[in-house]
């Protein structure tokens, strides 16, 4: 038998030949391009000695052995250092005439491009398992259909929503999962994949037990590598449950809105009234001061000096009560005054405040030390209100022969965990104002009490109505922040107004 004819060179697979010494007898042009080593510099040689690493290669020298006792061998594929990164490899007893082994046959056949597509299946096969894991674990209902519209796939939110089994199902139509009276739509379901195109619709559907549920509904074509229609996958999700609370919702907020223009209505007959009544009573009380006004300037004579006395007292209380009525007024507008959140310069409010309070503060040799104060977003004349009221009453109640000092200074942003009162607002950080004083002071379990409107905690020394403070609390309150007080009697009072940094100007939609 000639070998040379036997193992030719155009021969796809690495052969070559071994005598009973390993010694290469047979080297075809495969085994020169993959190993590099050319049939003239291996013929005669110790395949070992060519390729030391070869002895290391336990199953390659025991097939070698095995070949010798006139056993086949075969070893699956492995990387081997001579040839392609993965081969396979044959090794055939060489048999003379008389059938007696003179050798080694090796064929090594190159099997990377099958391993690599073995291991991109194996990699697919895992990808397609956890899809499946995460569509079976999807809480929307997800199931495929063939082109006659036989379910073909469908998770398990699909079997606890219609009550199907996957064994039951596949091969159903999705047809059976509509009503009776929404049977047509299949076809035309149908018609619109065929062009490609993408169905969004909430509809009725029918369970196992023939029950009907509400859903949302987004299906689309399935196509093939060549694009061809294959089928289609539906995705719904149940919105039964959330097609009620909407119609409750719904339901409640026209309720609502019905007995908003209720209130509205209400609110304007009201306005109406303590309009009529403020002016009425305000009229009122002008004609008893003027009638008194009357007596005490034509009629003195006839008065005994107490009589003039009582008159003067009535005409006094007359006048606390026209105060009285003004600041009632004012503080139950306050929210009428501004509408629109503007960007405020604190420098210039207080500037003007200051400008407006300057005979008091003359009057009183009053000291007013206001530092670089920051812009904030609020309402213009409720800001300018507030900080009035503040170095008002900081001038009022103070120490005798201690002129007032008064500081409003800026103490920097704070987060909304720092506040420890309650605010309306969202926002996450507050502007805070200080306004220190050095007057009178107050006991600290007034703090709370001193903002409620009508408290007058020295109503014999101090003229008022118990209103200024309660007026900053609800301008504070307007602008969705707060105001906070610490003070010691004879050291003083400190005013601290928290100003949120953001306004939500629109609800947020819900999710």
């Amino acid at each position: 038998m000639n070998l040379e004819e036997l193992f030719i060179d155009e021969y796809i697979d690495q052969v070559f030949a071994l005598n009973a010494r390993f010694e290469v007898i047979v080297w075809n042009k495969v085994c020169e391009i993959t190993s590099g080593s050319k049939k003239e510099e291996v013929m005669g040689k110790n395949i070992m000695d060519i390729f030391p690493e070869m002895k290391e290669n336990v199953p390659f020298t025991d097939a070698l052995y095995a070949a010798l006792r006139g056993d086949r061998s075969f070893i699956p594929y492995n990387k081997h250092t001579m040839s392609a990164p993965y081969v396979e490899q044959h090794l055939l007893p060489l048999k003379n005439d008389r059938s007696e082994v003179i050798g080694v046959l090796v064929i090594t056949h190159d099997v990377t491009d099958r391993v690599k597509a073995e291991q991109e299946l194996k990699t697919l096969n895992r990808s397609l398992e956890n899809f499946k894991r995460i569509i079976d674990s999807a809480h929307d209902i997800i199931m495929t259909f063939d082109v006659e519209g036989n379910i073909t796939y469908w998770n398990a939110a699909a079997q606890r929503t219609y009550g199907y089994a996957t064994d039951e199902v596949l091969g159903m139509s999705v047809g059976h999962l509509l009503p009776e009276d929404k049977k047509d739509l299949l076809p035309v379901i149908m018609n619109e994949l065929r062009a490609d195109r993408v169905i969004d619709l909430i509809t009725k559907q029918r369970t196992k037990d023939g029950g009907i549920i509400d859903a949302a509904v987004n299906i689309f074509a399935l196509i093939d590598e060549n694009n061809v229609f294959i089928g289609g996958c539906k995705i719904a999700r149940d919105m039964t449950e959330i097609l009620k609370y909407q119609e409750n919702i719904e339901g409640l907020n026209s309720e609502l809105t019905t007995r908003n223009r209720q209130l509205a209505s209400v609110n304007s007959e009201l306005k109406t009234f303590t309009n009529v009544a403020v002016n009425n009573y305000q009229e009122t009380l002008r004609q008893l001061y003027l009638h008194f006004e009357y007596i005490v300037a034509n009629e003195a004579g006839k008065l005994s000096d107490p009589g003039k006395a009582n008159i003067r007292k009535a005409q006094a209380a007359i006048q606390k009560m026209k105060l009285l009525t003004t600041d009632i007024i004012a503080f139950t507008r306050l929210n009428e005054f501004d509408t629109k959140i503007r960007t405020i310069d604190l420098d210039t409010t207080l500037g003007t405040v200051v400008d407006d309070l300057r005979d008091i503060i003359d009057a009183s040799n009053a000291k007013i030390k206001i530092s670089d104060l920051p812009e904030i977003q609020g309402y213009p004349f409720l800001v300018s209100l507030l900080f009035h009221h503040l170095l008002q009453n900081a001038i009022k109640f103070r120490r005798d022969k201690v002129s007032p000092v008064v500081e409003v200074f800026y103490e920097g942003p704070v987060s909304r965990s720092a506040i420890a009162h309650t605010v309306s607002s969202s926002a996450l950080n507050y502007h805070v104002i200080h306004v220190k004083d050095n007057g009178i002071g107050f006991d600290a379990q007034d703090a709370d009490n001193i903002f409620q409107i009508f408290t007058r905690l020295h109503p014999s020394r101090y003229k008022g109505s118990g209103i200024g403070l309660a007026i900053c609390k609800k301008a504070m309150e307007l602008h969705g922040g707060t105001i906070t007080t610490e003070s010691t009697p004879g050291q003083g009072s400190s005013f601290r107004c928290y100003f949120p940094i953001s306004y939500i100007v629109s609800p947020l939609p819900m999710a």
